[in-house]
């Protein structure tokens, strides 16, 4: 059984602080972009909101719970050409000594420019939630969120794992103002509720990139076909092909 809650408002109050310190930028081409000169801040970051929220839900007592918000994040360039970035945040507030929701995040990545033309990506990201008084929260997986092969919002949970590897290519073709690209890629996740992740899901596949700075600036069009690796109960097992626009993985996110 899932509880509904009343009509709830909910006001948060507190200060915020934030420090940044930064090394440096590099200009780089093919990391995330086509045909578009990438700015990378290094350097590390930390920011802390800590204060205070009142919640008034329908037909309960007002409740006044404690609230903090940390997040931390270093990006630098531990070898030649070798781009790492790491992140962390975490979000939670008490309802007396309990606590009554949180949302935690963390996630690394790397970048290696094998050549002009060349970049080896990978990315490793875990996600946490839970919620005890407002709607219940979930944590979706499928094509939409880091996992092609399988159909958008396929899985749910409240903890999810997921790893992607990307070789990526610029051919160097260009067409009027777009210019083409090629991925190989492997993905795979783990989705599950408490501490249990559950079995992984994996899938792996060949992607097109269209970059066009006048059309897309910073962005790409991605079109990816992907095959999955796992049956899924009831479901096609065939080539699931996804389009959007912005890679699976960046630098920054």
């Amino acid at each position: 059984d899932i509880r509904v809650p009343g009509d709830t408002d909910s006001v948060f109050f507190g200060p915020t602080a934030r420090l940044r310190l930064v090394d440096g930028f590099r200009k780089v081409t093919g990391i995330d972009t086509l045909g578009f000169v990438q700015d990378l801040e290094l350097g590390a970051q930390l920011g802390i909101t800590a204060g205070a929220r009142v919640r008034d839900e329908a037909g309960r007592s007002e409740e006044l719970q404690p609230e903090v918000s940390v997040d931390a994040a270093w990006a630098g360039e531990p070898l030649v050409d070798v781009f790492t970035r790491l992140d962390a945040a975490t979000t939670a507030r008490w309802s007396g000594s309990d606590v009554a929701g949180y949302d935690t995040r963390l996630s690394a990545r790397t970048f290696v420019r094998a050549s002009e033309q060349n970049t080896l990506a990978a990315a490793i990201r875990f996600d946490a939630v839970d919620e005890d008084q407002d709607l219940l929260r979930e944590l979706l997986l499928g094509e939409d969120v880091g996992l092609r092969g399988y159909r958008a919002r396929q899985f749910a949970g409240t903890h999810r794992l997921r790893l992607n590897l990307e070789n990526r290519f610029d051919t160097g073709l260009e067409l009027w103002t777009l210019r083409f690209g090629v991925v190989a890629f492997f993905d795979s996740a783990w989705l599950g509720r408490g501490s249990e992740l559950g079995r992984p899901w994996t899938a792996a596949g060949l992607g097109l990139r269209i970059g066009s700075p006048p059309l897309l600036g910073g962005g790409v069009l991605r079109i990816d076909v992907a095959q999955p690796l796992d049956d899924v109960e009831g479901e096609d097992d065939g080539l699931r092909v996804s389009v959007s626009v912005g890679q699976v993985f960046g630098f920054d996110r």
